[in-house]
């Protein structure tokens, strides 16, 4: 198994976080991936598609399906006024980090609806094979390329 994210810090706290060698965590782009194509069986993105930007967005959709054989799993927030008004009242009750505070309703403002996060989909060269949500305010969708 392979992680990957372009912080540096990140990968340490992962790194640090896990006693295994059954994963090797890896600092890089998602927009770029340093892997040959169809390297991997399958991939996910949890959690993180939210982050960038509808453009950005279809990179790391479109590198996910380059460097796998089946097919990739999206996992994330979807965007609906009852998603930010729970953001904004658990990430107030749960803690008093302003960080989390300011991002967990922030989160669900960028993040895609599910007919968006279709178009992106779409826009990468893949195809939504199935989409399980939960609760209007995540989603897990499983894709294949076209």
């Amino acid at each position: 198994m392979v992680a990957v994210d372009l912080n540096p810090v990140i990968v340490g706290v992962a790194e640090a976080g896990v006693e295994t060698t059954a994963i090797e965590f890896v600092r890089a782009d998602a927009r770029s991936l340093p892997f040959t194509d169809e390297a991997f069986d399958a991939a996910t993105c949890s959690l993180a598609l939210h982050h960038f930007e509808p453009d950005d967005a279809v990179a790391v959709l479109r590198e996910l399906a380059r460097v796998v054989r089946f097919g990739i799993v999206v996992n994330d927030l979807i965007r609906s006024w009852h998603g930010y008004a729970g953001a904004l009242v658990l990430s107030r009750l749960a803690t008093r980090n302003p960080v989390t505070r300011h991002d967990a309703p922030l989160s669900v403002r960028r993040a895609y609806t599910r007919s968006e996060l279709d178009v992106l989909l779409a826009h990468a060269g893949l195809r939504r094979l199935a989409a399980f949500g939960l609760l209007g305010v995540r989603v897990a969708v499983a894709a294949e390329r076209v």
